[in-house]
């Protein structure tokens, strides 16, 4: 733990984007205490705006001249060294859209991993935004270490220590901040999110977990004793206020001879023990509970109870237990070291 007198306390310049999405000529900003441009590079795909500012808070008004859709992406200033962005963070305390607070807590983000809403307009009108940052601690030595050694490979470092941080450290919990940075990333466009994916699979890889990214989850999981060996495939479905226990897998069945090939689907309130296995294209229904172990590869109906039984043996003839999974594009399976292409049915 730093000493209070190790640490100093700071704010950050902050840069809002705002995105009018395959239209142009859709909306006007009304802002002060910052600069507002529109750069020529902005303006692929839609029209837009950046809004640099300085102070601690700042009032956006935006114009809708007619309906349009809108990607707000709240970030820290585009600072480069040696033409490597630099990670320049800003502790957003509170960010309001027509007097509605978007954050339960506040977030840490920067050019690179911004936090991004999405709006519709409908008709025309206004959009009024309010911003309010809060101080970013660290420690002295990171302070003037950043100032002393700015090269490639420490600005690469310190991109790796500074988002270790915020995954790893939260001012509420390591969970969540975990899920607030998967929530922010699935909203990255696809240059965006390949840097943040690495960090996220090797966020995970330390806690000896997987959670596919694609992986559709309606709402934050309770994970009671964190994230130890959980396995979540990147085809599952997961509705809301699921509880998850450690060393759960909801994977996929990729057996081509199985009748239950597919990746589960999980209702609402379901409720999974420690080291629990949901296998397959099953169906869990709402209001489930799933004891420590057991072993689901058939469908459970709403408000059931599922526990584990006796182990039995079951005979069958001409089994074919290879791992069929695309390699480079490629559909086929490994055998002795070597990987076979063929033809997917």
């Amino acid at each position: 733990m730093n000493n209070a007198d190790d640490c100093i306390s700071f704010n950050s310049p902050f840069r809002v984007d705002i995105k009018c999405i395959n239209n142009q000529n859709c909306i006007n900003i009304e802002a002060s205490n910052c600069n507002i441009s529109q750069p020529t590079w902005f303006q692929s795909n839609g029209d837009g705006f950046v809004l640099e500012c300085s102070q601690n808070e700042l009032s956006i008004i935006i114009h809708i001249l007619r309906p349009c859709s809108l990607s707000i992406r709240f970030r820290g200033p585009d600072i480069r060294v040696d033409n490597v962005r630099v990670p320049v963070w800003v502790a957003y305390k509170s960010i309001t859209i027509n007097d509605k607070q978007l954050l339960k807590t506040p977030i840490l983000s920067w050019h690179d991993v911004p936090y991004i809403h999405n709006l519709d307009c409908e008709k025309q009108g206004s959009v009024k935004i309010q911003i309010e940052q809060c101080p970013y601690s660290c420690t002295k030595d990171d302070f003037l270490n950043g100032i002393i050694s700015f090269n490639s490979k420490y600005l690469k470092q310190k991109i790796d220590d500074i988002t270790h941080d915020f995954l790893y450290h939260s001012q509420s919990n390591c969970i969540g901040n975990f899920w607030q940075y998967r929530t922010n990333m699935l909203k990255m466009n696809e240059r965006e999110k390949e840097n943040a994916l690495k960090q996220y699979y090797e966020f995970l890889d330390k806690k000896n977990s997987w959670i596919g990214h694609s992986a559709i989850i309606l709402s934050e999981p309770i994970f009671p004793h964190g994230l130890s060996g959980i396995f979540i495939s990147g085809g599952a479905q997961i509705g809301k206020n699921a509880v998850i226990f450690q060393q759960v897998t909801i994977g996929s069945n990729t057996l081509e001879d199985s009748k239950s090939r597919g990746a589960p689907i999980i209702g609402d309130n379901v409720y999974i023990g420690a080291g629990a296995k949901i296998i397959g294209k099953v169906r869990i229904g709402n209001n489930v509970r799933i004891g420590a172990n057991a072993v689901v590869v058939k469908d459970v109906p709403d408000n059931s109870v599922v526990v584990m039984e006796k182990p039995r043996v079951i005979h069958k003839d001409n089994m074919d237990n290879k791992f069929y999974h695309f390699l480079n594009g490629v559909y086929g399976y490994h055998l002795d070291g070597k990987f076979f292409p063929v033809k997917k049915n």
